[in-house]
């Protein structure tokens, strides 16, 4: 290989235009393949009836939102103090109208994940028959938080119906723009890079750590 190699760099230095014709053909040809029997360019590709593929159907088919990008949302309060009720008011109205954006399939809220894993905890902790086996999954779940312990952080997810390829760019601006335009007193707002169209509010994963 390396052989052939060096040949093929010796032809090329010692015939330099007929190499850049011959490519300015080949090219020429591929566009003119592509032009008469073409179809329009995809960001995204799938291979189909691979295991990866065939799950990721499946959950899509079952599971509203499962099989589209995720995007994450960090509310933090400006002071170190706990978000307020009226701060968490405003950030849930904000996922709220973040859901009604087109091709957004759902919106996790945290404060409404924090209470529904409080509830299961207390209904947990009642000692009630037959619930041995919940009770253990839940504690292995019990370290994933939607509100940090101290509580002046949330994390909020945004769930697409398109994968991140697909994603049109018109809908990641629409959600970026109800996040940018919060405008929660007390509060930063910042984005993953599945709703950032741009560097401006992007968060980064050592910040969500």
């Amino acid at each position: 290989m390396a052989r052939l190699l060096a040949r093929l760099g010796r032809f090329s230095a010692r015939r330099p235009w007929l190499v850049i014709v011959g490519w300015v053909l080949a090219l020429s040809a591929a566009g003119g393949v592509y032009l008469f029997s073409g179809g329009p360019l995809a960001s995204g590709f799938s291979v189909p009836n691979t295991p990866t593929q065939q799950v990721t159907d499946k959950l899509s088919a079952e599971l509203d939102g499962v099989g589209g990008a995720v995007g994450t949302v960090v509310f933090q309060s400006d002071d170190g103090a706990a978000l307020t009720e009226a701060q968490r008011s405003e950030i849930s109205d904000v996922l709220v109208s973040i859901g009604e954006v087109d091709r957004v399939a759902n919106v996790v809220d945290p404060f409404a994940t924090a209470q529904q894993q409080a509830d299961t905890a207390q209904l947990l902790g009642s000692g009630a028959p037959g619930l041995e086996l919940a009770k253990t999954l839940f504690d292995y779940a019990s370290e994933i938080r939607t509100v940090s312990g101290d509580g002046t952080t949330a994390y909020a997810a945004v769930i697409f119906d398109d994968t991140q390829n697909d994603l049109a760019p018109e809908v990641k601006t629409a959600v970026a723009a109800e996040l940018d335009g919060a405008d929660i007193d007390g509060v930063t707002v910042e984005y993953s890079s599945e709703i950032a169209n741009s560097l401006d509010g992007l968060v980064g994963v050592g910040e969500v750590v």
